[in-house]
């Protein structure tokens, strides 16, 4: 992302957290060392499952935001990461491009994945992130009825866009975390466990708590 994207990301997100101050979270208090790692579009047998090994050996906890369909296929999965001690919260039902649907639209993929954690009898954290982080603003006014949180990230990894890890890694010590940042990253592909790989104990030396949303 070119860093005017970042400033505009940045504008938008302070201007949604003004509008919504207790429903649209970006960045948590910088009060304590702490960082919010998040997983998005999971779970996945050959990520998720790794990814929760790792975590677990530097005591390190997150929040998966999950797709609907991906929880139906693997229930068990997604008890683990609870069993875990991490967050599960909603990622919509399928991660469609919600430009290209109706608000009503954008409702339902929010209930459908809902539904599928409340069948599983799975716990859910009430917070949710739209895919590919557009939002909208009678959408997040529709989840704060809902009593739900909206959540976006202020670091972004860039693990989709397929970098090598070192690149990755690069960039997070060119530009170093800071207290409060909430971290995206994707369980889909097995690059976000080679990054982890030297980011946790780097973090960790570093004096941060990894802690779920």
């Amino acid at each position: 992302m070119s860093k005017l994207g970042d400033y505009k990301t940045v504008l938008k997100c302070s201007v949604l957290g003004l509008l919504f101050p207790k429903t649209f979270l970006w960045k948590m208090s910088s009060k304590h060392a702490r960082l919010y790692l998040s997983f998005d579009d999971g779970p996945n047998p050959t990520v998720t499952v790794p990814l929760l090994e790792l975590l677990s050996r530097y005591e390190a906890k997150a929040t998966f935001f999950v797709i609907g369909q991906q929880l139906e296929k693997y229930p068990e999965i997604a008890r683990a990461i609870v069993d875990a001690g991490h967050s599960l919260a909603n990622h919509s039902y399928n991660h469609p491009e919600f430009s290209q649907i109706s608000h009503l639209q954008r409702m339902q993929q929010w209930q459908d994945c809902e539904t599928v954690m409340k069948n599983a009898k799975l716990p859910s954290a009430h917070a949710f992130r739209a895919p590919r982080g557009r939002w909208y603003l009678n959408f997040i006014w529709a989840l704060r009825r809902n009593k739900t949180r909206a959540v976006h990230w202020s670091r972004d990894s860039m693990d989709y866009s397929k970098q090598p890890s070192s690149t990755i890694v690069d960039g997070f010590k060119q530009k170093p975390a800071s207290n409060g940042d909430i971290i995206l990253f994707h369980d889909d592909n097995e690059l976000c466990i080679e990054v982890l790989e030297t980011l946790l104990p780097l973090w960790k030396q570093q004096g941060f708590r990894l802690a779920a949303l």
